[in-house]
């Protein structure tokens, strides 16, 4: 659930979303815009290029791809 919700323009929307971030479970930083999303964590310091899905009945869901696994 978002923390806080920032509208830059009519296309583009910021939010911040608490214990979201996939690889530390800090404050996720995620832009909305017609070019897709970004994420961005401020404790860990990880960009990311999610994919968000918009579903009639649960809402919104993000989803993080891993890059690579070590």
């Amino acid at each position: 659930m978002p923390t806080e919700i920032t509208f830059i323009d009519e296309n583009t929307s910021e939010f911040q979303l608490a214990h979201a971030c996939p690889t530390c479970d800090g404050p996720l930083e995620l832009r909305v815009s017609t070019d897709g999303a970004r994420s961005f964590c401020a404790k860990c310091h990880v960009i990311g290029r999610p994919v968000l899905k918009r579903d009639g009945h649960r809402g919104m869901t993000l989803f993080h791809r891993h890059a690579a696994l070590a």
